[in-house]
């Protein structure tokens, strides 16, 4: 019984956790088609495969909840890694946003840190001593700065939660191997030496 109720919130946070996974994905290549003739930096790159690589472990962990085809200490390294990936990328991600202190003021202090900042000011700089960034704004002047930050912090705090998320499910998989082995929501749990629990 014990199993069963592990394998069902099981499920859930492997559900949560694909959640997170598109989250950061989808923030990421948000992101993308504005550097139309400089390369995507690298911070982007990476949170998009953290993304794609949280999301099919999490297919692998609720198809094996509900199928039991996988050893769960197979999906217990693959969290792990991919927890340890999540910390990284959104480690990363902070260090290449460290002079923007706010995404939403309006000084001109903090509007130059977002316009030289090559996350969030779309790439695209021309110029010398003092160059242009003419994907920053709209030829209305509204400052794009603004909303590419907000998306950049909003990718690396689904990061860090992917992260804490992770420790998480690699503890409860843990605690579901010592209630019963590798248990399905609607099956009986078998532990490893084959006896019935």
């Amino acid at each position: 019984m014990q199993a069963f109720v592990v394998a069902w919130v099981l499920f859930g946070l492997w559900f949560l956790h694909l959640g997170i996974g598109a989250a950061v994905f989808g923030l990421s290549v948000q992101l993308w088609p504005e550097y139309k003739c400089d390369q995507i930096p690298t911070p982007l790159g990476v949170s998009v495969f953290a993304g794609c690589a949280a999301m099919t472990n999490s297919f692998f962990g609720l198809a094996n909840t509900c199928v039991d085809f996988l050893d769960l200490r197979v999906l217990m390294i693959f969290e792990t890694l991919v927890s340890i990936f999540y910390l990284g990328t959104g480690v990363y991600l902070c260090v290449n946003l460290p002079h923007i202190a706010s995404c939403t003021t309006t000084d001109e202090t903090a509007r130059y840190s977002r316009i030289t900042n090559n996350i969030t000011n779309g790439g695209c700089s021309y110029g010398g001593v003092t160059p242009i960034y003419p994907q920053a704004t709209e030829f209305s002047s509204e400052d794009l700065t603004i909303k590419r930050c907000q998306i950049a912090q909003a990718d690396y705090i689904f990061e860090f939660a992917g992260f804490l998320l992770g420790l998480w499910m690699v503890w409860l998989v843990h605690l579901h191997r010592n209630f019963g082995g590798n248990t399905t929501p609607d099956g009986d749990s078998t532990s490893e030496d084959g006896d019935d629990v």
